[in-house]
């Protein structure tokens, strides 16, 4: 298995053995809650997935909790890489919040497993106060980036405005992810579009 970036995010610090192993497990439980659901996402199926017993998934998270708050994190942090990564290419204000929303998109696109998963967690949020804390601090710090983005390099000044303007453009964003998937016959261009067209309005 490939020593993926991620897992600095997820452990914070350098990966050992047991690390790589949680990893493998936690792309796998991200597999199997797309394919199956959360109730056939058992520890079985997951060490069925990566060849290994259920003990061993269990030595390493003794509970399914604490595998399904993993990838969770796993998503959002694959999430939070692809619009870094877009963003880091541009330079001006304006084309990085555009960057901002196609990467997005493009991360829907690349990854529908992870898309699932992310609609689960919003399911899980309403059951336990872990998966609802982490969501709410991943909000927090991306609303944060984009009135940074704001704020570089551009005429706008007011405070105020700034954080209305970068709650409006995450709300939009996220909104569009979930109609897409929540609704026959949504495309993703679509919802592309309609964040995009929301950004250039708040802009002029």
């Amino acid at each position: 298995m490939r020593n993926d970036s991620l897992i600095y995010n997820l452990f914070d610090y350098t990966p050992s053995k047991g690390d790589l192993k949680k990893l493998e497990i936690t792309k796998a439980a991200i597999e199997c809650l797309a394919q199956v659901g959360i109730e056939k996402t058992t520890f079985e199926a997951i060490a069925k997935k990566i060849g290994t017993r259920r003990a061993h998934v269990a030595y390493h998270f003794p509970e399914k909790h604490k595998i399904f708050l993993s990838a969770v994190k796993y998503v959002l942090a694959t999430f939070q890489e692809e619009i870094s990564k877009s963003v880091d290419q541009v330079d001006n204000s304006r084309d990085k919040l555009t960057s901002y929303v196609n990467a997005s998109f493009n991360w829907m696109e690349k990854y529908p497993e992870q898309v699932t998963v992310l609609m689960l967690m919003f399911y899980l949020c309403a059951l336990e106060h872990d998966f609802m804390d982490f969501y709410s601090l991943m909000r927090d710090k991306e609303i944060e980036r984009l009135q940074h983005l704001l704020r570089s390099g551009n005429s706008l000044c007011d405070n105020d405005r700034i954080a209305f303007i970068s709650k409006t453009i995450w709300n939009t964003v996220h909104s569009e992810i979930m109609i897409i998937v929540t609704n026959k016959g949504k495309v993703i261009e679509k919802g592309r579009e309609n964040s995009l067209s929301t950004l250039n309005y708040l802009l002029m």
